[in-house]
């Protein structure tokens, strides 16, 4: 699950994509346990706070069981650091609680990232360590969750597809994901005007990624299109002190809406753009940021590339989005996994600042009928006054204004009834 020790909340990105993919791979009928390891074992290396937080992502995202590598092999007694047994048997039972209703047969979802078992195998690399050939698309996984929008790896009509992944497929495989719904990223874009699919996602010209200091001191990225959530004098930094950002120069199809801009220091120079929406002769929708998102820097995540995603991750599932967190605080980890009677859904508070205000966004063809809320405790409760909701053709808002602390997460069922009255008429 990585996270031998302990250096930030955010490494439980890390663990929840280990998991969701390592589960990916096996199949759903292999039984799995994921192993917590505490190194050096001792309670210096991680908290028992930190400890229970990976064994609960290890159960939210539907795991057997654990094993825990947490003391030493020297034969020092455990009952010398009781701080992780005492922390494990208060909330045992809330673990118990949540296996159990998440291990029925069902899926998750979210946004679909793509993998394919050979990627090391196609992937030209430019550098001589074996790193490189890891698969390109974790890291965008963490800022999609970071940005509170949930991902899995299962099929989906949405897909965020970032790096070389695509050369581990065939024209025909891509043919058929260009009649989905896309996420790319400039170097996955480059993939695919290399296959000969300029066109087909909305582009008149492409020239590869190279370091922003290079493209005419181009320093903005101006976000203005209200549509996708911008508005007048929205900017956003696209220089950062660490990892220098690599630009595709590029130009879009007359029929692409663009969605952000890059500007120059002086903000006169708005000819560049950097993210834009298409629509192509498959009926697939595109969105394009012309920027290597394999590994996004910090730098990258603020208050404006937010709702900017929001919106075109809600465009992209045509307002059908399988869950959207949002809020009043940052670093959330939704997730939800639907069976035929229930879903469920919950977050995580990755960051020590409390959520005080949180909206859960997701569709569904169903009617709620009732709501549970695991407590602290591990009893499945109804809720009565706990959310307030607001549902508009298929898409529900459920409003949680209570506090989400990063000490224990946010675990919920929504028990579904009968067909949404909209759908059955469209059917």
């Amino acid at each position: 699950l990585g996270s031998y020790s302990e250096q930030s909340l955010r490494g439980l990105y890390y663990t929840q994509d280990s998991v969701k993919l390592s589960r990916y791979v096996a199949g759903e009928e292999t039984i799995d346990q994921t192993e917590i390891e505490n190194y050096p074992m001792t309670r210096y290396s991680k908290s028992a706070l930190f400890t229970f937080l990976q064994a609960a992502i290890s159960f939210a995202y539907g795991s057997k069981g654990i094993t825990l590598n947490i003391y030493d092999h020297m034969g020092i007694p455990m009952a010398d650091d009781m701080s992780y047994g005492v922390l494990l048997k208060k909330y045992k039972p809330f673990l118990a609680s949540l296996a159990e209703r998440v291990q029925q047969k069902g899926a998750y979802r979210g946004v679909q990232v793509l993998h394919h078992d050979e990627s090391g195998y196609y992937k030209q690399i430019t550098k001589p360590h074996y790193l490189e050939l890891r698969e390109d698309g974790q890291g965008m996984v963490e800022t999609l969750e970071t940005l509170g929008i949930a991902t899995t790896y299962e099929e989906a009509p949405v897909m965020m597809l970032c790096g070389q992944i695509l050369r581990s497929f065939s024209n025909e495989e891509i043919k058929a994901m260009l009649k989905k719904n896309l996420f790319i990223d400039a170097v996955c874009a480059g993939v695919l005007v290399e296959r000969g699919f300029l066109e087909e996602i909305g582009l008149k010209s492409y020239q590869p990624p190279k370091d922003i200091t290079e493209l005419n001191n181009f320093k903005y990225e101006t976000f203005t299109n209200e549509k996708f959530g911008g508005g007048k004098d929205v900017y956003m930094r696209c220089t950062s002190l660490g990892r220098v950002p690599q630009v595709s120069e590029i130009e879009v199809d007359d029929n692409a809406e663009v969605i952000s801009q890059l500007v120059s220091w002086d903000k006169k120079d708005r000819e560049f753009p950097f993210m834009y929406a298409y629509e192509n002769k498959y009926g697939g929708r595109i969105i394009v940021q012309a920027a290597d998102l394999t590994e996004p820097s910090l730098a990258y995540l603020n208050n404006q590339r937010q709702p900017q995603f929001q919106y075109a991750f809600r465009w992209l599932s045509h307002d059908k989005s399988a869950l959207m967190v949002d809020g009043d605080g940052v670093y959330p980890l939704g997730f939800r996994r639907d069976t035929d009677a229930y879903s469920v859904m919950g977050m995580f508070n990755l960051s020590l600042d409390s959520w005080n205000k949180t909206v859960f966004e997701f569709e569904s063809t169903k009617r709620i009928s009732r709501i549970e809320v695991l407590s602290e405790t591990g009893e499945w409760k109804t809720a009565t006054d706990t959310f307030s909701v607001q549902e508009k053709e298929g898409v529900y808002s459920l409003t949680y204004e209570k506090e989400i602390r990063h000490e224990i997460p946010l675990i919920f069922t929504v028990f579904w009834g009968e067909l949404n009255t909209v759908r059955k008429q469209e059917k």
